[in-house]
């Protein structure tokens, strides 16, 4: 059948399925029609035969399910499809040591080996004690990323390649963990761990290339359509644009900056960063945008780093760390806000949670509604105060 003179021709119709359409008032079609990567028609395998041309791709689902594609509002995708082995057994420490053995067998050499991951609570204050991976591999460095995302387990090699000694002050909000001479134990936290990242060889191109190109078949293949990349640097996000241009892209991305509160790795300088999201926000495509900062406002409480409103109960000195004065913090957002950049927020703390609403109210009270939506994640813990709140304005 050819499509009509009064209906645009589809470039792809699915005739024949079970369609889940996520529409109250239609929850259930046979069929589609999709035009330039939207829904032109959904309805009857009949109706949509209509919007078949010559060029038309047609699909028959057999009368097998079929949905949109899934969106993911957090993701680390990149991080995730870089070339790093992944452990078996989080908490299994002779598995992870079995493991760590194989692997430097399996790739002879001196250079680095980068493991995910090591679990909560497999050691006191998830502090990984280095001769556990010295007693396997001892000759080259060996880092181990925690399962939070906020600490290395390494061994005593990557620490002397890293210049970590006992005399190596702690670098500001990051700890070094220290056996009781001050010796470094193996443990590395927060922004200790950009010590490891200074002393290990940067991602290359080529591997960020092919780790964006292995995420997008992850993606495609299990169902996810478009995620927001929740923490990007610029060489990563001018691989995204290069396989856009490409036209290799299989999921949208909506990408936020790392940032000058960013501790876990390292980034470019703030004004570096402020110029480049200028550079790239309104240059945006159905498929690629990068309009949002990334904004830690604490740690994870693995490391008694989330910000609490009262002290850890099992470190009553501490109720973690705010990793942005709150001023500095809304002049800068202030800032962004006004260039229609919105912010994500790292938030694991109730006290994190409570600050960067504060932060927002100040940049609604600054700039008026800039059409900006700012965006908190995580909320390990929230004081219920604020929780009602927010559910009564659902």
């Amino acid at each position: 059948m050819s499509c009509n003179s009064n209906t645009e021709t589809a470039d792809t119709i699915y005739i024949n399925g079970k369609i889940y359409t996520v529409n109250d008032a239609q929850p259930w079609a046979e069929a589609v029609a999709i035009k330039d990567g939207k829904f032109q028609k959904v309805g009857s395998s009949k109706e949509i035969e209509g919007f078949k041309g010559e060029n038309t791709k047609v699909i028959d689902l057999e009368g097998k399910f079929s949905m949109p594609g899934m969106i993911d509002v957090h993701t680390h995708v990149i991080d995730a499809a870089l070339p790093v082995i992944q452990l078996s057994d989080y908490y299994d420490v002779k598995k992870i040591q079995e493991e760590v053995k194989a692997a430097a067998e399996a790739n002879p050499g001196d250079g680095w080996l980068y493991f995910n991951f090591y679990g909560f609570g497999i050691f006191p204050g998830d502090n990984g004690p280095k001769e556990l991976i010295d007693e396997v591999v001892s000759d080259r460095p060996v880092m181990i990323l925690h399962q939070s995302g906020h600490a290395f387990w390494v061994n005593s090699k990557a620490l002397e390649l890293a210049g970590i000694t006992k005399d190596t002050p702690d670098p500001h909000q990051g700890i070094i963990a220290r056996k009781p001479n001050g010796e470094p134990a193996g443990g590395l936290q927060e922004r200790a761990m950009q010590l490891i990242w200074k002393a290990r060889p940067a991602w290359t191109k080529d591997e960020i290339e092919n780790a964006v190109n292995l995420a997008n078949e992850v993606m495609a293949s299990n169902g996810l359509t478009a995620t927001r990349e929740a923490g990007i640097t610029p060489e990563r996000y001018e691989v995204l644009k290069a396989l856009e241009a490409e036209g290799k892209l299989k999921a949208r991305y909506d990408c936020a900056s790392h940032w000058q509160t960013t501790t876990t790795m390292l980034t470019p300088p703030n004004e570096e960063i402020f110029s480049y999201l200028m550079d790239n926000k309104d240059k945006q495509s159905s498929k690629l945008q990068l309009r949002t900062l990334k904004v830690f406002m604490d740690g994870v409480p693995a490391s008694h780093t989330a910000l609490l409103s009262e002290p850890y109960t099992d470190r009553p000195d501490t109720k973690g760390w705010q990793l942005i004065p709150q001023e500095d913090l809304e002049k800068a957002l202030i800032k962004y806000d006004k260039n229609g950049v919105s912010a994500i927020f790292h938030c694991t703390g109730d006290q994190a949670v409570t600050l960067a609403l504060d932060a927002i109210e100040a940049v609604r009270k600054a700039n008026g509604d800039m059409g900006t939506r700012h965006h908190i994640s995580h909320t390990l813990t929230i004081q219920p105060p604020i929780f009602l709140a927010l559910k009564n304005l659902v």
